[in-house]
């Protein structure tokens, strides 16, 4: 075999050295980068499955599994298939629907949709790109943008690294044969992971019509649509609180209620609450107007109740009627009436009616944080209040996000003027309550 001369050694280095170089690794980089350039010059429309993980306000959330259809120019169905979220459903097709996303929950929640601006924190919440991110051409022009404002290189793994140009984040790139984006992941200069998101199963061009971005598509869970922004179907709102209400066996929570009594409007009540199944009530007042005050109910006794005030009157408990003057001085309700379960009877009784007779003007608030759960918010102004027997003339509720049952409720008279008040707050449900619980000579409480 002939060898090579030192020369010859030399020049063949080189020219090994060069075709590993940055040079070479960027050419090719950007290469890959054309060939997904050319693919979507093609694209109309794809299926996938997407999987991501966001850290949002510095927390690293839970994997989230979404099954996708998105066209060209940016319209998009999301169906989530795995996570906390499963069963959530959203619609977005540009210019449709007041340019937002129609939205439905899953679980208890399914009997209503809403709609939801793309930057709202139904969606923010629990990821750093609003839902339009995720279409097709939209993943692209931000890895373009990377490019841009960066350099790119390939990596040996396959992937295409792409370094910010400021420095200070990272964006790993792999690509399908077919030239689309199929895993990306974000890190921070420091190296903590941002988001990471996988396209699997992907088929492209396969004839997506309008029928697939319609809420009214026989294959989606949406209860119906309103240009109003938000539709409740009334059979689910009973089918699925009742269902959710079977699932509770007892709860604790601080309950903050303010009332309306002949034209007064009361002080503020905080009360710690008990409540067991079918109706066993322990109440705690921590604060003014009724401080030290405790209150003990069992279903099936003597229907009476047991009441220990603070102070000098508290020498002793007393037994009193549900209707005593003593504890109905500051509330239209009996002490029976303040659980969750009353509040379902309510909206049974009144809004289930209304939207079955039309009665009813719906109105989506949002969503808010309720005592740590987020709860959405719904304005119901209902027409002829007292010719029809409803309870409120306009009544504001928030249901609970994951169980769907009523958290917070403001009732308004048709003056709109508020006349009560109660929010059940610091929820913590099926706990497991015993008969201690609500023994009056149990020796660890003041009874």
């Amino acid at each position: 075999m002939k060898r090579l001369s030192l020369s010859s050694a030399v020049a063949f280095c080189a020219v090994f050295s060069l075709a590993l170089s940055p040079h070479s690794f960027c050419s090719e980089a950007e290469g890959t980068l054309r060939r997904m350039d050319d693919a979507l010059a093609r694209y109309q429309d794809s299926t996938y499955t997407l999987t991501i993980q966001n850290r949002v306000r510095g927390l690293m959330l839970p994997e989230q599994t979404i099954a996708v259809k998105t066209a060209k120019r940016g319209s998009i169905y999301m169906r989530w298939i795995g996570n906390c979220y499963k069963g959530r459903e959203l619609l977005y097709r540009p210019g449709w629907n007041s340019d937002k996303a129609w939205i439905k929950e899953g679980g208890t929640m399914s009997f209503c949709a809403v709609s939801v601006g793309l930057f709202e924190p139904l969606i923010t919440e629990e990821s750093v790109h609003p839902i339009t991110y995720f279409c097709m051409e939209n993943l692209a022009r931000e890895i373009r943008d990377w490019k841009e404002n960066g350099t790119a290189r390939i990596a040996r793994d396959g992937y295409i690294m792409i370094e910010r140009g400021d420095g200070n984040g990272t964006m790993a790139v792999l690509f399908s044969q077919k030239g689309f984006p199929e895993r990306v992941e974000i890190t921070e200069r420091s190296g903590q992971s941002m988001e990471a998101w996988t396209l699997s199963d992907m088929h492209t061009n396969v004839g997506l019509s309008e029928r697939d971005f319609e809420p009214g598509n026989p294959e989606y869970g949406f209860p119906g649509y309103s240009e109003q922004g938000i539709y409740v179907d009334p059979e689910s709102l009973k089918t699925n609180l009742d269902r959710s209400w079977e699932g509770i066996k007892d709860y604790t929570c601080t309950l903050i209620k303010q009332e309306r009594i002949k034209g007064r409007m009361q002080q503020k009540n905080t009360i710690l609450l008990k409540f067991r199944k079918p109706c066993d009530l322990r109440l705690e007042w921590p604060k003014e107007p009724h401080k030290g005050r405790e209150l003990i109910y069992r279903q099936g006794t003597d229907d009476k109740m047991l009441v220990r005030e603070s102070g000098i009157l508290g020498i002793s408990p007393v037994r009193l009627s549900l209707d005593s003057w003593l504890t109905r001085g500051d509330t239209n309700h009996r002490i029976t009436e303040l659980d969750i379960g009353y509040a379902i009877t309510m909206m049974h009784d009144n809004l289930y009616k209304a939207l079955t007779r039309g009665d009813v003007r719906l109105t989506f608030l949002g969503t808010r944080l309720i005592g740590g759960r987020r709860a959405y918010m719904v304005e119901c102004r209902l027409q002829n209040q007292k010719a029809n027997g409803y309870y409120a003339a306009r009544c504001i509720t928030g249901h609970d996000q994951i169980t769907g049952l009523p958290i917070k409720i403001t009732n308004y008279d048709e003056t709109n003027r508020m006349f009560e008040d109660l929010e059940w707050s610091e929820l913590r449900f099926n706990v497991g309550l015993t008969d201690e619980d609500f023994n009056p000579n149990n020796p660890n409480d003041r009874f």
